[in-house]
């Protein structure tokens, strides 16, 4: 189960199969003919990417409406991103279905980008310190001081062989008849 926080985050990261495959599409060297079912392979890989990149900009759009509509206009590009891909595709026209993949893989990327940026909470403010007396925060007497080993008592020697105790407990063991 996602929640509001991670979600972004496993919408972002269902579109990675979609991106690769259509990646490797991309990649293929230049005066190679296009295989046979390209055409459907981009529609529907290009087509995932855009459901899922559809379902985040609604859910940052309920959020924000700002956000949204910024979103909304980056998915409207990566739309006619995908529709040019497939186009391209249909045609046999490898060089430009590769350029409208390389288009479509940017702005893809660009929308996450944006979409994390916009979706991600802002850090709250410092709680006040209710302990601070008044005046001794501008002094900078309000720091918490490390923390100090605690003091050995008188009837228990220091852990330290060149402290004060240690030497006076040593003394009275080494001296004779007691």
């Amino acid at each position: 189960m996602t929640t509001a926080d991670d979600e972004p985050t496993a919408l972002r990261a269902r579109c990675g199969p979609h991106l690769a495959r259509l990646a490797v599409l991309a990649g293929s060297p230049p005066g190679t003919p296009l295989p046979a079912g390209t055409a459907a392979e981009v529609s529907e890989a290009a087509g995932e990417v855009l459901a899922q990149a559809e379902q985040a900009v609604s859910a940052a759009a309920a959020r924000q409406q700002a956000a949204g509509e910024f979103l909304t206009t980056r998915l409207a590009r990566l739309k006619a991103a995908a529709g040019d891909a497939v186009t391209a595709a249909r045609s046999g026209d490898a060089a430009a279905l590769r350029a409208c993949l390389r288009q479509f893989d940017a702005l893809t990327s660009a929308l996450w980008t944006v979409h994390e940026a916009v979706t991600v909470p802002a850090p709250r403010p410092p709680r006040p310190d209710r302990r601070a007396a008044p005046g001794r925060e501008a002094r900078g007497e309000n720091r918490r001081r490390a923390a100090t080993p605690p003091r050995a008592s008188a009837h228990e020697p220091s852990r330290h062989a060149g402290s004060r105790l240690y030497r006076a407990a040593s003394r009275e063991s080494d001296t004779p008849g007691a």
